[in-house]
């Protein structure tokens, strides 16, 4: 099973992926635009987009990539920012479609 999270800056990906170790998987934290480890070699990927200041349209952009990008995961959690700053609707709307998923 691999398990993708989509965080809207590298603290939150690091903090979700700090957890996910602990929970024992196999766990990678990857800059936006970096490549991502071969299938198979990691249990779960936190993938950061660097989007919590940027405008809805631009950031919901980066969250569409960042799904492709870890397309055909089992599970895909977007984390937010714990206070709700930047565009939460657009990240969880983008999410949503890129993923093909339909509860958040």
């Amino acid at each position: 099973m691999l398990i993708a999270v989509i965080a809207d800056d590298l603290t939150g990906a690091a903090d979700t992926g700090v957890q996910l170790v602990r929970a024992g998987y196999r766990t990678a934290v990857a800059f936006r635009g970096s490549p991502l480890p071969p299938d198979g070699d990691m249990d779960a990927v936190a993938v950061e987009t660097d989007s919590r200041s940027m405008p809805a349209g631009f950031a919901a952009r980066r969250v569409v990539e960042a799904a492709h990008a870890v397309r055909g995961a089992d599970v895909v959690y977007k984390k937010i920012d714990s206070t709700l700053r930047g565009p939460v609707a657009a990240e969880l709307s983008a999410a949503l479609g890129a993923t093909g998923r339909e509860k958040a």
